[in-house]
């Protein structure tokens, strides 16, 4: 995903989220998983996708990790607009 970039997620024919790219915000590493419910592993997003949008519509914004560096954020298409 390129810096800047927004996805846009459609689920049973409704927007339901959009994956933003970090960019240049990109956060420190993260060393420890204190509180699995703010974000999950790119490796986990692939195989779960389904349950990560489900709680994205539901209100939780979802921190993407990949190799301990934040690569993106999915945001409910709700709190975006």
């Amino acid at each position: 995903m390129a810096a800047g970039e927004t996805i846009d997620v459609v689920r049973r024919g409704k927007l339901v989220a959009q994956i933003l790219s970090v960019g240049s915000w990109r956060a420190a590493p993260i060393l420890a998983r204190p509180n699995t419910s703010g974000w999950v592993g790119l490796d986990e997003l692939r195989t779960r996708a389904g349950r990560c949008f489900d709680r994205v519509a539901a209100g939780e914004t979802v921190d993407v990790v990949r190799g301990g560096r934040l690569v993106a954020r999915i945001v409910s298409a709700a709190s975006s607009r």
